[in-house]
């Protein structure tokens, strides 16, 4: 059973450095009119480009039993850096002769660009390999995306696996034997609702009363259970109006056909 916060997130790129600040030099001669010829001035230089983001890490998880796998599984790349902040230019100088010949002056300098944030890194790589063990309950919430930066970042990848023999440890409810072999296909919509969800099945069907609908939470609590008919394969709509927003799990079974398919309630 996992039910943690599991992240192999990448690292972010570190800062660029800032710019240097604009100046200017102390007076070159001994003339008593002191004008702005006298000195010398800087821009401000530009600020450091920031680091790349680190790629998302690997996480897998095989579970042979019950698998009641929820939560959090995150490889999501890392963000690049900041870019520097580019260095401010100097104020100049404004120069008004009195007694000195010469007009009016007035100098500055212009301040330097900031760096560009660092390259992101991409998304990492999620397995789960689970047991076809009757019951498991496989929602976790997962995150591979690309980080963000002054480049694209690929999404990750995500695989499941449910194939893996159940060992024994929670074997089928009698009549259930041949659920994993036969399986029942069917579809949710819409999905993510607001409570109204409707099935449509892909199967061919003949008198299969009493079949097995139940919902569960992600903890594994059974929120809905219902008894089907032979008429509801044509055409089977739910009312989950009393059901709190989440991700659940509906599973559909009866001795010769099992079927599973998440389901969304967002209001």
């Amino acid at each position: 059973m996992f039910q943690v916060s599991i992240t192999s997130n990448g690292n972010p790129g570190a800062s660029g450095g800032d710019g240097g600040e604009g100046g200017e030099s102390s007076k070159c001669c001994s003339d008593p009119c002191d004008d702005c010829g006298e000195r010398t001035y800087s821009c401000g230089s530009g600020g450091g480009g920031g680091a790349g983001g680190g790629s998302g890490g690997s996480i897998m998880l095989i579970g042979n039993g019950i698998n009641y796998i929820t939560g959090d599984i995150s490889a999501k790349g890392g963000d690049g850096g900041l870019g520097g902040v580019g260095g401010d230019g100097s104020s100049g100088c404004t120069y008004n002769p009195t007694f000195c010949s010469g007009g009016n002056q007035s100098i500055s300098t212009d301040g330097g660009f900031s760096g560009q944030s660092g390259g992101a890194g991409g998304g990492g790589r999620i397995k789960v390999f689970a047991s076809d063990c009757f019951g498991n309950i496989i929602l976790p919430s997962t995150n591979v995306f690309g980080g963000s930066g002054i480049s694209f970042a690929a999404e990750g990848t995500i695989h499941f696996d449910s194939d893996l023999p159940c060992n024994g440890v929670n074997p089928p409810p009698v009549g259930m034997e041949s659920v994993m072999a036969n399986k029942l296909n069917f579809n949710l919509f819409p999905n993510p609702t607001l409570g109204e969800v409707k099935i449509k099945f892909f199967n061919s069907f003949v008198n299969l009363d009493e079949t097995q609908l139940s919902i569960y939470d992600v903890f594994g609590k059974q929120v809905y259970s219902s008894n089907l008919t032979s008429s509801s394969w044509s055409y089977l709509a739910l009312d989950l109006s009393f059901v709190s927003n989440g991700v659940y799990l509906v599973k559909i079974g009866d001795e010769k056909l099992f079927g599973e398919q998440k389901l969304v309630i967002s209001r």
